[in-house]
């Protein structure tokens, strides 16, 4: 569990650091926080609710770059997630 919050907190000063610059890899990223959004530990849990707002912060203050045309097939992947905190997830970037 340490190591999957580390890895969340390293995401969080990167994607704080890049602003914009992580919109290019934005599935890849949302793919990744889907998998820890569904992990049982609460500080993990905790640590990845703090990166999403912050996603979601950097997405909705760049809404020209982001590729939504590209993003929707992996968010209609996602509510097909049997996982409800994956689920919860998406619902979340629906009303963003």
């Amino acid at each position: 569990a340490r190591v999957r919050y580390y890895a969340c907190e390293s995401l969080f000063n990167i994607s704080k650091v890049a602003g914009f610059e992580i919109v290019d890899h934005f599935n890849a990223i949302f793919e990744g926080v889907c998998h820890l959004y569904a992990d049982t530990d609460a500080d993990v849990k905790r640590g990845v609710m703090v990166l999403d707002q912050l996603i979601k912060d950097i997405v909705t203050t760049s809404p020209h770059k982001f590729k939504t045309k590209e993003f929707v097939p992996l968010l209609v992947k996602m509510t097909q997630a049997k996982n409800p905190f994956i689920r919860q997830l998406v619902l979340s970037w629906v009303h963003v």
